[in-house]
Order: C-alpha cells, then sequence, then structure tokens
C-alpha cells in the first residue's frame, strides 16, 4: 500500500493527531487484527482507547514501524517462505542480500519470470510472493491474476513493485486491492517493516501454509 493509501485512510483526533482504528491498521500493514493487537501489546505500535473503549493508533506509528530494521524472529519456528520474481539482475540482487538479512528467519528463493513462478508454486506454496509487473512472457498482471484464481492461493501474500505509472496499471486491468504496492526504486526502510509484520502474523493461527 501506498502513501496515498495511508493519507486516505487516516482520521483526525480531535488533539491534531491523524489516526486509525485497529482494522484499517490491519489493512495498512497486511496482517490480521489479532497480529496488530500484539504490535500494540509489544509497543511496536502506540495505541490508545477511546471513551467508547476503541484502539486507537497515529497513522505516524504505522509509518516509523514500517520504516525501522528489527529484523524479528520468526515466532512460527519455521522461515518465511519467500519468492521473489524479478527480471533485472541488478534489482534481484539487492532484493536478494535484503532479504538475506533476516538469516535463517526468510527462506528466499529467486526466479527472472512468472513461467518459473508458477513452476515454483506448484512445487510448494510460498508464505509471500514478491513480484515485478513488466516481464515476459508472462507479466506480472497474469501472474497474479493466475495465482487470485487459484481458491487454494487465497492466503498467499503478495507484493508488487514496480516503475509503472498508475495510469498505465489501471490501463492493464490495475490491481486486487489483496495486492500491496511499492514504487521503485524499491523503499527498503518500509520493506523491512512490512517483512516483520508478516513474520509476526506467521506466528498467528492459519498465518500462513504449512510445512
Amino acid at each position: 500500500m501506498d502513501e496515498h493509501s495511508f493519507a486516505s485512510r487516516r482520521h483526525h483526533h480531535r488533539g491534531g493527531t491523524d489516526v486509525v482504528g485497529t482494522k484499517e491498521a490491519a489493512e495498512l500493514l497486511h496482517v490480521s487484527v489479532a497480529t496488530v493487537q500484539k504490535m500494540v501489546e509489544r509497543g511496536d505500535l502506540k495505541a490508545w482507547r477511546t471513551e467508547g473503549g476503541h484502539r486507537r493508533i497515529p497513522v505516524h506509528s504505522i509509518l516509523k514501524l514500517t520504516r525501522s530494521r528489527t529484523r524479528v524472529a520468526s515466532p512460527a519456528g519455521r522461515p518465511l517462505s519467500t519468492l521473489l520474481v524479478e527480471p533485472n539482475v541488478s534489482t534481484a540482487r539487492a532484493l536478494g542480500r535484503f532479504l538475506r538479512d533476516w538469516g535463517s528467519a526468510v527462506k528466499l528463493i529467486s526466479v527472472d519470470n512468472a513461467t518459473d513462478a508458477l513452476a515454483s508454486i506448484a512445487c510448494a506454496m510460498p508464505d509471500l510472493l514478491i513480484t515485478d509487473l513488466v516481464m515476459q512472457p508472462l507479466d506480472g498482471f497474469e501472474l497474479i491474476r493466475a495465482v487470485r484464481r487459484n481458491a487454494g492461493m487465497a492466503r498467499l501474500r503478495i507484493l508488487v513493485t514496480t516503475a509503472l505509472p498508475e495510469e498505465e496499471i489501471q490501463a492493464r486491468g490495475g490491481l486486487d486491492n489483496r495486492t500491496l504496492r511499492y514504487r521503485k526504486p524499491v523503499p527498503f526502510q518500509r520493506l523491512a517493516g512490512f517483512i516483520d509484520a508478516q513474520l509476526m502474523a506467521l506466528g498467528e493461527p492459519g498465518g500462513g501454509y504449512g510445512g
């Protein structure tokens, strides 16, 4: 989700602070409400309760989390299985080095085209798919649609990294609202917060694919 998504979802507290509810924070971070609650309990996110008992989370606290590098360990006792689909060699190398910073907490498979990505998914379902949109012969749009058509892949989290302008993305059919998108060059600090959130979500019941 890009910066415009944060801006469109935030609300203003009477003290002037931009805040969101627990459900909106979960949507912004692409994790469950339970994970957001755990983040609040751990102190990773700041929050307070209204007189009616509703939790409010400052947007700046969410942005701080997505721009941090905590390198949390996987609470699930297994790595976050990540499939990277990136045709550009230098970008793939940079993302690969970045993801390997988590050591044994992240298991990385890297391919350079959508055809190999689908073959890899058929062999072993990952927890997270990170893909570009521009590639041949199948592009990233076709890869994502193939995944979304398969009910058995419903829980697969998808992150798109792309330099395509919004107008061209929409002209080519757009992306579904479950697909997170970062514009290239990849914002590595925000990506670090996202990976940390996925690792925490992995420890929840039903938080990822088994084995």
